[in-house]
């Protein structure tokens, strides 16, 4: 089922491998995510979104990763799953742990999708636990 989520197949059989694997078993979430197989994230991205906050807690490191380059498949839907989720503080410790993480890392292209994520959500400043985490995103090459 999970390589029906290939672009390579017919459309309808990504829809109903998108259906069923939105009903997935916790037990199976890991497989969801194949990072070397990049045609199907953008499935994967749906399929997570599908499953619904907090059902998807697991998978959301994946979401935050394809920050790295959000021209990547799927990126642009995490965005919105991401800065959709109704957790505020949960989203809030998640983007300020990956946030430090891409500075050390001195990846700057991580760091701009993690802003976009950031002004999605429609945070501010005042919102971060340290304005100094919300100011390492100034080095964002975008």
């Amino acid at each position: 089922m999970i390589k029906l989520l290939d672009w390579k197949h017919p459309k309808k059989d990504q829809l109903y491998a998108i259906e069923k694997l939105s009903k997935i078993e916790k037990e199976f979430y890991f497989m969801l995510f194949n990072w070397n197989a990049k045609s199907t994230w953008e499935n994967a991205v749906t399929v997570i979104g599908n499953l619904g906050f907090p059902n998807n807690k697991p998978l959301l490191r994946h979401l935050i990763w394809l920050m790295k380059d959000v021209n990547w498949p799927g990126a642009q839907e995490a965005i919105k799953i991401l800065s959709n989720i109704s957790d505020r503080q949960y989203l809030l410790e998640k983007l300020e742990e990956y946030i430090e993480l891409a500075f050390m890392e001195n990846d700057t292209m991580w760091l701009g999708g993690l802003k976009c994520v950031v002004n999605a959500a429609g945070f501010w400043e005042n919102d971060f636990s340290s304005g100094y985490i919300f100011h390492l995103l100034d080095d964002a090459d975008f």
